[in-house]
Formats: C-alpha cells, sequence, structure tokens
C-alpha cells in the first residue's frame, strides 16, 4: 500500500514483483548494496590519497615549477638538464632530488637518496625539524620521521648503496615534510656519498 501510495502505478508493480520473487528481489537488493559500497569506498580512498599527497607537497614545496620523472626506473639521466634548466631566463635556482636502489638496516622497503646540500633550503621547506638541520653537511643521515618512526636521531644505521657497497652512518636529524611519490626517498644521504654514476635526478625544483 505504501508504494503504491507513494509512487502510484510504477509502485504497485515493483510491490507485486517483490511479493512474486521475494528471494530474487532481496538479491537484487544486495547486489546494488555492494554495487554501492564498493564505489563509495573507492571514492573515499581517493579522495583521502589525493588530500594527503597535496597536504605533503604544499607544504614543502617553494619552488615554482618541478620537472620530475614517472618513476625511479626513469630518471632524468641526462646530465646537462639541470644546467640547461639554470640557464633559463628568470630561474634563480634548480636543485635536484636524486634516489636510487638501496637497502637501509632496519628498514629493507626504505627509499634512499641526496639532494643539493647548498640549494634544498631554497626550494624545499622539510618542516618541523629533530636533530641537527645540518645534518647532511655534517655527513650525517637526514631520515623523514613519518616513514621511519622507530629511527631516533643518534641512531647508527647500515645503508647498503646501489653499487652493493655498505657504509654506516648516524641519524643527524628528523624532517616532517616528505617529498611528493610513492618512490620518494625518506633517507637522505649526504650527497658526495651518491656520486655519479649511480642514481640519477627525480625530481628537479
Amino acid at each position: 500500500p505504501a508504494l503504491r501510495a507513494i509512487w502510484g502505478r510504477p509502485g504497485s508493480l515493483a510491490a507485486r514483483n517483490v511479493n512474486r520473487d521475494p528471494r530474487r528481489s532481496a538479491a537484487t537488493a544486495n547486489a546494488l548494496m555492494l554495487g554501492l559500497a564498493v564505489v563509495v569506498f573507492f571514492t573515499v580512498f581517493a579522495s583521502t590519497i589525493n588530500r594527503s599527497t597535496a597536504g605533503t607537497t604544499s607544504a614543502g614545496v617553494r619552488a615554482n615549477d618541478v620537472v620530475s620523472s614517472i618513476t625511479t626506473e626513469i630518471s632524468l639521466r641526462r646530465p646537462s638538464l639541470q644546467n640547461e634548466l639554470a640557464k633559463v631566463p628568470g630561474v634563480k635556482v634548480v636543485s635536484s632530488v636524486r634516489s636510487g636502489p638501496g637497502k637501509v638496516s632496519n628498514d629493507p622497503e626504505a627509499k634512499i637518496g641526496s639532494v643539493d646540500e647548498s640549494s634544498i633550503g631554497s626550494v624545499w621547506d622539510f618542516g618541523p625539524i629533530t636533530g641537527n638541520p645540518e645534518a647532511l653537511r655534517r655527513g650525517e643521515l637526514f631520515v623523514q620521521h613519518s616513514l621511519a618512526p622507530n629511527v631516533k636521531v643518534g641512531d647508527r644505521l647500515t645503508i647498503t648503496l646501489p653499487d652493493g657497497t655498505a657504509t654506516r652512518l648516524r641519524v643527524g636529524g628528523l624532517f616532517t615534510n616528505g617529498f611528493p611519490g610513492f618512490d620518494a626517498p625518506a633517507y637522505l644521504l649526504p650527497s658526495r656519498r651518491l656520486a655519479d654514476p649511480t642514481p640519477a635526478a627525480g625530481f628537479l625544483w
């Protein structure tokens, strides 16, 4: 009666269909609810990822433009690219973020990399820092705290470099604003430790 009163003839037909085969109607309703739940889940998930990435990037970036490779497997390997960009009229600073395969003693899935210590501060804000902000200049590790919550300033970690050699470095500082991208390095080494031809630049700011 309620369906008839609200939707008239279509409501009456719907009520008859439900009464004719309740199991089929229930299965259809379940399928619709499941489909709706999947759509809502992925919509919320995508929105959360976008907000998280955008928030991190907007919090750290100071540059006007960013040149990025698709993944660490397709790096900006042309050695002259950074110098070419620096010569473009109006460009004041060009700084690179380098990354490469490696291992960290306490984190086998870790991403390692390096930055230009002299210029990175002009194009990227690391946010609140625990420890020494000059850690890289002092030859120490600089670690993104959110991706390595168990790492503390003063810890000594064994780093396996892309060429297979291992080195032990002290953690000199922890930073807050990590670089965008799932392949971005969370463990930054002094640039002299990752000299060419091992890793290549993944970002140019």
